[in-house]
């Protein structure tokens, strides 16, 4: 991935750490930094 990249996690939880949230893409599960989220409502 890189700096300009989009990417849809789908899968996103809470993490034990103010400020990080926990998402998996591709198979691998790992913390975001929460101001890197743009949270959107679900598309239908």
């Amino acid at each position: 991935m890189f700096n300009d990249d989009i990417t849809t996690l789908r899968t996103i939880g809470f993490s034990h750490e103010p400020g990080w949230l926990q998402g998996t893409l591709n198979g691998k599960t790992g913390l975001i930094p929460e101001n890197y989220v743009e949270h959107l409502k679900p598309y239908h």
